[in-house]
């Protein structure tokens, strides 16, 4: 598991030891830094320490700044101003902290290693600098003294530590003493933070640092912090990934960086109370404004060629900066596709970008590859920052999308990684208590997840609808946001769950549901009928735009590319009759946000507002649908070319009836539990149905769609609106007639 065999290395992997950190001294550069450094002490000289504003700068600033005065350096910390000085060394800033600060040393920390015409003007300048990095290097080195374990010669046996792991390096190369361990924790959040891979010397340091936590010796900012949250004994990986980390980072992104970095280097107790109280006020901006340019985003999505491109590449100078990365990951973890967010144009014409990867694909390479349309790139295999001339940015969409073209299909499939294969009897305590033993988990070294083979699960909504309660023989699961893709959880056909089990809310063990995968759709055609009917709920002006089909043109309608096409189904019927025809279908695999997605793939009786239209440019109803306002909606959301059958399956409207007094009571029913939240149809109607006698299915969605379509109401994201203003007949009503017709 992981990787790691044998005795050793699974002794290592376990129970952290301080004596198995790596001899700082084998980093290349890292002599002649700790003898720059100690002769900069000797002689009193004035050291500025060079950082970033995002978590892992803002913590290597804290450590070595700390460490310095400790050794009684006079030493000045500068962080650059996300918005006005931008990431990493800039010849404007070198000359404004010489002029201001006089130092006889610069030292970097998590930024510099593509600072090469900088490193030189400050050394024109005539003061030396030290470049402390841990990004991958460009294919000129700066002309200094450079510590970055990634740097062309390096023999450091652990590549990927983070910024503020090494500065804890050179701490420990300085001193050759036990005062680096000081500032374990504060290396342990910023390697968190950072989401580099929690392997190795990453997790020792994640481990000791989460020792002096659990041992209450440790930052008096951090500790702060963790009282406002909540957080105390063993804090976790995750505590500090979700609750600390994001924190830290508003400071940079909302405004000051400088802030959060006094919260870990001052001993004033009320400052750094009224510091961490202003950074849970930008914490809650910034998941405002996150939300705010991702819906932003998704709309532009739109005109992006989603079909035949592998990326995503978005553009907005309007957009703040400040949260890019952010939405940058949200979009690589819904649609599985690098993503690259472009924004803040300068006076010079030139954009910040943002890239973030997916499993697989290196971020770094893929800028490399349009290195001659870039000013300036750097950064991870996962992340990377960038800058563009506005005239490149449509080059820079095509050529990044040719890098990726040549990966094959299966780089951005919906897929379930797991790491055990066990039976429900096994999910036990016992094992829950092995699998702890693999924190801290993160990035590198994700949750243990396990894979069940259920031949049957029992399934129900949770308090929140979306939600689902899913009972795997004995073990008690929960699947979040799942509730339009529950037909791969029920029925006979054998079911892999993929899940991380978790301990009970009233003991025992628990599960979170990841993915499920599933040859057979589990479709209860009554239901399936029901929703598909409720799709009449969309009202008509006769404008509708699409294209009729004969029977024997369907097979023309096939996708031959993984992205682009819905076929659109009624029943179990109709889903068999499109998979026998062949095609490249998605449907099938493992089901975890592949509905964020444009797959192709075939949709049952779907809550069609749940899926992000735009994205595609064919859907296919293979049942014609119950009226054109439908065909309408979708043609407002989305420029996909829509393909109706030219033949009526009218077997769906079975056992539906147009009478009037039922109608009249379902409306009654549902006007009077208006205010009930439903995520869907369905939902809504299982519960109304005990209010109205004899209920089924069909005849709620057929009555709901009826109402829907002469704008007595409207159901949008789980809402339910209803109008008292509008009276009209039902005979306004295009369905109600298509079902008196049929008496």
């Amino acid at each position: 598991m992981r990787g790691v065999t044998g005795e050793e290395e699974m002794r290592a992997f376990l129970v952290p030891d301080v004596s198995r950190l790596g001899d700082p001294f084998t980093m290349k550069g890292m002599k002649e830094a700790a003898d720059r450094v100690k002769r900069a002490l000797d002689e009193g000289e004035k050291i500025v320490v060079y950082g970033d504003y995002d978590a892992d700068g803002v913590c290597a600033s804290a450590v070595l700044s700390l460490a310095f005065k400790s050794l009684g350096a006079d030493v000045v910390v500068h962080i650059p101003d996300r918005m006005k000085d931008g990431y990493g060394l800039s010849v404007e800033s070198i000359e404004r902290i010489i002029e201001e600060q006089g130092p006889d040393l610069i030292i970097t920390c998590d930024c510099g290693i593509s600072g090469v015409k900088e490193v030189e003007h400050c050394l024109d300048l005539g003061v030396d600098i030290i470049v402390t990095d841990h990004h991958e290097p460009g294919p000129v080195i700066p002309e200094c003294i450079v510590v970055d374990p990634k740097q062309p010669g390096d023999d450091y046996a652990d590549k990927y530590l983070c910024g503020a792991g090494v500065a804890l390096k050179l701490v420990q190369a300085i001193t050759g003493s036990e005062l680096y361990k000081e500032f374990l924790d504060i290396a342990a959040v910023a390697t968190i933070a950072d989401l580099v891979p929690l392997m190795n010397e990453n997790r020792l340091i994640v481990q000791l640092g989460l020792r002096r936590m659990a041992e209450g010796k440790f930052n008096l900012g951090l500790r702060t912090m963790f009282k406002s949250l909540g957080l105390g004994g063993a804090i976790s990986s995750s505590d500090i990934a979700y609750k600390v980390a994001p924190r830290i980072n508003a400071a940079g992104r909302m405004g000051d960086a400088f802030r959060a970095f006094e919260i870990l280097t001052s001993s004033d107790v009320k400052r750094i109370g009224e510091l961490v109280r202003e950074l849970d006020e930008d914490n809650d901006k910034r998941k405002e404004l996150c939300d705010s340019i991702y819906d932003e985003a998704v709309e532009d999505l739109a005109f992006e060629d989603m079909v035949h491109g592998r990326a995503i590449v978005l553009s907005n100078p309007e957009w703040s900066k400040g949260v890019t990365g952010i939405a940058a990951a949200r979009f690589s973890g819904d649609y599985n596709r690098p993503t690259f967010i472009i924004v803040d144009r300068n006076d010079d014409g030139v954009f910040k970008g943002t890239a973030r990867g997916i499993k697989g694909v290196n971020i770094f390479e893929a800028l490399s590859y349009c290195s001659d349309l870039l000013t300036e790139f750097g950064g991870h295999t996962g992340a990377a920052g960038f800058s563009v001339r506005e005239e490149n940015i449509p080059l820079f969409r095509e050529r990044i999308n040719e890098y990726f073209a040549k990966l094959p299909d299966e780089y951005f499939l919906p897929h379930a990684e797991y790491d055990l294969e066990v039976r429900e009897d096994e999910c036990t305590e016992e094992l829950l208590g092995a699998l702890s033993r693999m924190e801290p988990t993160g990035n590198g070294n994700e949750k243990p997840l396990l894979k069940v083979r259920a031949e049957r699960v029992r399934i129900a909504p949770c308090k929140n609808p979306v939600h689902t309660s899913v009972q795997i023989g004995r073990l008690q699961t929960y699947a979040f946001n799942f509730y339009n893709k529950n037909q791969f959880l029920i029925g006979d056909a054998p079911k892999d769950i993929v899940l991380e089990l978790t301990e009970g809310l009233n003991g025992g063990v628990s599960g979170y549901i990841k993915a499920v995968g599933t040859e057979t759709a589990a479709i209860n055609d009554e239901m399936a009928q029901a929703n598909f009917i409720g799709l009449g709920r969309f009202p008509c002006t006769g404008k509708a735009k699409y294209t009729k089909y004969g029977s024997d043109d369907i097979a023309s309608l096939l996708p031959d590319s993984v992205y682009g096409t819905m076929f659109v189904c009624a029943d179990s019927r109709s889903y068999g009759r499109v998979l026998s025809l062949g095609g490249r279908f998605v449907t099938s695999d493992y089901m975890t946000k592949a509905e964020a997605n444009n797959y192709s793939g075939i949709i049952v009786a779907p809550n069609i507002e749940s899926v992000r239209l735009a994205n595609y440019e064919r859907i296919v109803f293979v049942d014609a649908p119950p009226s054109e306002g439908v065909i309408e909606y979708i043609n407002s959301v989305s420029r996909a070319e829509v393909y109706v059958p030219e033949s009526d399956r009218t077997d769906i409207y079975d056992g539906i009836t147009a009478d009037r007094g039922v109608f009249a009571s379902v409306y009654s029913a549902i006007a009077a539990h208006a205010a009930v939240a439903a995520s869907g149809l369905t939902v809504f109607y299982k519960r109304l149905a005990p209010f109205v006698r004899g209920l089924t299915a069909k005849q709620f969605a057929a009555c709901f769609a009826v109402f829907g379509e002469l704008g007595f109401l409207s159901l949008s994201g789980g809402r339910l609106e209803m109008n008292g203003s509008v009276r009209r007949p039902l005979t306004d009503s295009g369905l109600y007639n298509k079902l008196r017709e049929r008496r």
